[in-house]
């Protein structure tokens, strides 16, 4: 019995520590232009590819967006897609810097004609087996020592302020908006996608039952005297942004906060 005890706690130990190969790197990095398709981002398929990264566990950066880190600490992104007559196939591939391949998912497939509708199902169908890995990669150090895989470099704005009755409240002060293209969020437990435009922001929820998985809920743009989210009525709020890039949207039935994910 002492020894079956023994094996049983043996096991057990092996298992808290044992990391899937994914985990073992502390980055991943992709193209703003997969091989298969015509321009960058494409059916934003590149976008959503990194927002599903991201969702997963792993830390995410385009090409352009890379911190100063050793380049072996990361792995290569690679989506392989293949349209055809019957299915639209997606395969995601993860390679060393040695271009030796660590991980494929499984192939995800779609039969939407569609092809911003096949491509954006397709690629969540191959996402499925990495959800599966409960993937959590943990942030490694620029060479710099000065940036985090999750830290993006932000621009300040001005202190904004606004009167209202006889004094002043700050609307935004040392506000951070995000620099990258896209960053995800949480607000009640739903996910959220802020993608940079030329315009500004635009905010899309996490939905099954839109076409592509993403159902735009407004903008956020720079206004005169503030940062300000108008809705998908017209409705126009200010937005606050702390020094971690969450925001709240100052709505008159109560704030709304929205965490980044990081």
């Amino acid at each position: 019995m002492k020894h079956r005890l023994l094996a049983l706690v043996f096991f057990a130990a092996l298992t808290a520590t044992a990391q899937h190969p994914l985990e073992r790197y502390g980055y991943v990095t992709l193209s703003e232009n997969f091989d298969f398709l015509n321009e960058a981002d494409q059916y934003q398929l590149n976008s959503l590819t990194k927002y599903l990264l991201n969702q997963n566990g792993l830390n995410a950066y385009f090409d352009s967006e890379v911190p100063d880190f050793r380049r072996c600490d990361g792995l290569r992104t690679i989506v392989e897609g293949k349209p055809g007559f019957i299915y639209t196939k997606i395969t995601i591939v993860f390679k060393d810097c040695n271009d030796m391949e660590v991980y494929r998912s499984e192939e995800g497939r779609s039969k939407y004609k569609n092809f911003r509708r096949a491509y954006h199902d397709a690629l969540r169908n191959a996402f499925v087996s990495i959800e599966n890995l409960g993937i959590q990669q943990q942030p490694v150090a620029s060479l710099s020592q000065s940036e985090a895989p999750n830290t993006v470099r932000s621009e300040k704005l001005p202190i904004q302020t606004k009167i209202v009755g006889d004094g002043q409240v700050a609307v935004a002060t040392d506000s951070q908006l995000p620099t990258s293209k896209f960053s995800s969020y949480t607000y009640n437990g739903q996910a959220y996608l802020l993608r940079k435009t030329a315009a500004g922001y635009s905010l899309y929820r996490e939905d099954a039952l839109a076409a592509d998985g993403l159902l735009l809920t407004g903008t956020l743009f720079a206004g005169d005297a503030s940062i300000r989210f108008q809705d998908s009525e017209g409705n126009k709020f200010d937005v606050i942004f702390d020094a971690s890039e969450n925001f709240t949207i100052r709505r008159p039935i109560g704030d709304e906060r929205y965490l980044r994910v990081r």
